[in-house]
Parts: C-alpha cells; sequence; structure tokens
C-alpha cells in the first residue's frame, strides 16, 4: 500500500501540474489535463474510468493528498443509486490504479487530510442529516466511520487543511446555509472542534457564500477563495494566529 505524505505543497512535483474538473452531459464525469511546463500547456482532457455505467456519476471538489511512491489519493463523489465518497488511487501521470470507498452512508464530498505517514482523516458532509461526518484510516486504504460532528453542513462542500502547528482548520457553510462561510479549528485530529472565525455573514436574499479552497503556503500563511454571491470569487489570507484571535 502506498502511505501517505504529510506535504500537500509538493502535490505538484517540479514543474508538474494536474487539473481535475467535472463535466455535466447526461450526469457527471471526472476529467483531469497534466501540464509538465508549469502551465504552460496542457494534454488533452481524458475522461477518468470511475464507474461501470457510462463512467457517471463521479464528481471531484477537494485536492488529492500525495503519496510516498509519487502517487496521488484524490477524494471524490459517486452519485450513482446513493451518495458514497470515495477515494481514487493515482499514479503519479494521474491514471488510476484503484479506489476506496469510505464507509459513511450517503455522505459525500470528502475532503482528506494526512495526520502523519500511517493516519489520514476524511471530512465528509452529510446528505440527509444536515451536518458533517467523519472516516478516519490506519494506514491510508482502510476507513473507519467516527460518526457525526457537531458543525452543521447543509448545502455546500467543505475544505480542510492541515496547519503547521499540526491543528486541521475546516471551513463550511454553519446554520444558516450559505448565508454564512465559518472556520473551525480541531487541536486533537478532528475529534472535537472550536468555532475559530466568520468570514462572511449576511441575511439579504442575495446573500451565498460557497465552495471554499483551502491552501498552505511555504511560509505558513492561510489562503482561502470561495464563490462569492454567485457574482465571483473572492480571496483571503492569514496567519494561523489570526485564527486564534477569533476562538470562542
Amino acid at each position: 500500500n502506498a502511505l501517505l505524505r504529510q506535504d500537500p505543497a509538493t502535490a505538484a512535483e517540479g514543474s508538474w501540474l494536474h487539473l481535475w474538473y467535472v463535466s455535466r452531459t447526461l450526469g457527471s464525469s471526472i476529467n483531469h489535463s497534466l501540464s509538465t511546463d508549469g502551465g504552460r500547456s496542457w494534454s488533452k482532457p481524458r475522461r477518468l474510468q470511475t464507474s461501470p455505467l457510462a463512467n457517471l456519476g463521479s464528481e471531484v471538489q477537494a485536492p488529492p493528498v500525495p503519496l510516498a511512491d509519487g502517487g496521488l489519493a484524490l477524494p471524490a463523489s459517486l452519485k450513482l443509486l446513493g451518495l458514497r465518497g470515495e477515494i481514487l488511487h493515482l499514479s503519479p501521470t494521474g491514471r488510476i490504479l484503484g479506489k476506496t470507498r469510505l464507509p459513511a452512508h450517503a455522505a459525500w464530498q470528502p475532503a482528506v487530510l494526512a495526520l502523519d505517514t500511517q493516519r489520514a482523516v476524511a471530512l465528509l458532509r452529510d446528505a440527509n442529516a444536515g451536518h458533517v461526518r467523519m472516516s478516519s484510516t490506519d494506514n491510508g486504504t482502510r476507513w473507519q466511520e467516527n460518526g457525526a460532528m457537531p458543525m452543521p453542513n447543509l448545502d455546500t462542500p467543505l475544505a480542510a487543511l492541515r496547519l503547521r502547528s499540526g491543528r486541521l482548520l475546516l471551513a463550511g457553510n454553519g446554520a444558516d446555509g450559505r448565508q454564512s462561510l465559518q472556520l473551525w479549528l480541531s487541536a486533537d485530529e478532528g475529534r472535537n472542534w472550536q468555532a475559530s472565525r466568520t468570514i462572511e455573514s449576511a441575511a439579504d436574499g442575495g446573500a451565498e457564500f460557497s465552495d471554499p479552497a483551502l491552501l498552505l503556503d511555504r511560509d505558513g500563511r492561510i489562503h482561502l477563495a470561495y464563490a462569492w454571491r454567485r457574482q465571483g470569487i473572492r480571496y483571503a489570507h492569514f496567519s494561523e494566529a489570526w485564527l486564534d484571535e477569533g476562538q470562542r
């Protein structure tokens, strides 16, 4: 089994860049393009063979986790006869080598974080109960369900990040759905979470803040991008210390 790497910044090896996106023609499917020159040129998009039924029903929202063998573990969802989260095991060039279904039933859109070289956690959006579910693994492949977490999540994918301190950061909607975008912190590998910052909050009819994405740069600074009121993408960056100032 390919073990996990803890340095997500190296998911792009050298000048290699991967792009995954979803096309929706009579269903959803994941497409992949590869650039070996830092994004100046890209390979022809290739549809990933993720489903036995016309290769449809698969989606991807979260970034991959790098593996010790040079491959990638890409979180994905399968919307086919129900909703399930899964992990696609990819070669360094993006070819599918296998996949693992996550055990949480009716939970999808996973965000996966490596805790160390042997363990990882997956945070998923519960499709029925409107909260976050967590699964964990002891070697990167065998997953077990850990149950529901206290944060609500009604209608948007999650974003998660392992910070330089080792704590976990989660971005998602609050109890009022897409009218707010909030951050939570965990100091015990996801077992308990504490509210940190509210990034956006508005009650007007056009308020919609969704689809967050998180990135940690080499200096430990945190970068956040999200969809803002269906008008564009808003970007923010901040330090880990700024997160602590918002905890309550």
